[in-house]
């Protein structure tokens, strides 16, 4: 009779599987060096399966994948979550070449992946990368069914009133302290001081409240009922118990902060704009206001009247980076 795995050795075969463990590199130009990008895959595995490209919020990188992996097999799509830069292994970049890069790397990354279309599934800061996505790559979304969804996406302070980040976005808070020393910060909160909240809550709850709360497939079922209710529940979103998901939050969580996270730092200037326009502009997304009908005239321009793009956007029901008045703007 084989030995049972221990949940501790569950969870570094988990937190260590090679499709956790991604790569590629996006050669260098002369006038750009090359780009390597790491990322990680949840769900199928194979190129010819639905894609999802998952762009996480302020701490936009892989390892939210771990949360996702059971619920990406059940509903079978390949769903494919990349480090943007300084986290990871994916190259630094300037603050002012963030979004480019990004709309350098995903076309680079669907011909990696050897798929023809992606569905982008955004949440919270990573709002602003999607829809710079929308307006400058529609071709990579299926031209039959064109859509992408925002999970509690971001709305800046100005407009959401949110106390947390307009505290960050004010004179109040100065820049250098936002630009070296977030991510540090919120690295100790989550491995120091609520470890255990981390670990029960999951890799990015742990640091929710600083980085975008998305990504626990349960989060509504958890914590409500009985043992056994909860135990169910573990099972049914993450394809495991418990204790099994505990350890592999807790070593998930410590490798992240064991691995460069300094794109963080970048995030929080971005996302809070604090800095020249030239800096922390969002490019064409910058004012939501014209943004949306803009793209909407895009879209319609190059359907010709025909398919039209779905954007669905989901809110939770307590949001710190955003609060209500984010939700309140968000739904207008």
């Amino acid at each position: 009779m084989a030995e049972e795995t221990s949940d501790k050795d569950f969870a570094i075969t988990y937190v260590c599987a090679s499709r956790m463990h991604r790569s590629f590199t996006i050669p260098g130009t002369e006038t750009r060096k090359p780009l390597k990008v790491t990322y990680a895959i949840a769900g199928l595995e194979n190129d010819d399966a639905p894609t999802v490209v998952f762009i996480s919020g302020m701490y936009g990188m892989r390892w939210v994948a771990l949360l996702w992996h059971a619920v990406a097999l059940r509903v079978g799509v390949r769903l494919v979550c990349v480090d943007r830069p300084s986290f990871g292994g994916s190259t630094p970049v300037p603050l002012s070449e963030r979004i480019d890069t990004w709309l350098l790397t995903l076309p680079a990354l669907v011909e990696h992946l050897h798929c023809t279309h992606i569905v982008p599934l955004a949440a919270s800061a990573g709002t602003i990368y999607l829809l710079s996505t929308l307006s400058t790559h529609p071709h990579l979304l299926p031209p039959t069914s064109p859509y992408a969804a925002i999970l509690t996406p971001w709305v800046h302070p100005r407009d959401s009133g949110a106390g947390l980040m307009s505290f960050v976005a004010s004179d109040w808070m100065p820049k250098f302290l936002v630009e070296k020393c977030w991510d540090g910060l919120s690295g100790f909160v989550a491995t120091r001081l609520l470890p255990g909240f981390a670990a029960s809550g999951g890799v990015v709850e742990g640091i929710a409240a600083l980085g975008g709360r998305v990504s626990n497939p349960a989060a509504a079922a958890g914590g409500r009922g009985g043992d056994d209710e909860d135990e169910a529940a573990s099972m049914k979103a993450f394809g495991m118990t418990r204790a099994r998901k505990s350890e592999v939050q807790k070593l998930g969580l410590k490798m992240m902060f064991t691995e460069e996270t300094s794109g963080a730092n970048a995030e929080a200037v971005l996302c809070s704009q604090k800095g020249t326009p030239e800096e922390v502009s969002w490019g064409a997304c910058n004012d939501y206001r014209t943004f949306v009908p803009a793209l909407s005239e895009q879209w319609e321009a190059r359907g010709g009247g025909g398919v039209k793009l779905k954007v669905q956007a989901f809110f939770a029901e307590d949001e710190a980076m955003i609060g209500g008045g984010g939700r309140r703007f968000g739904g207008e």
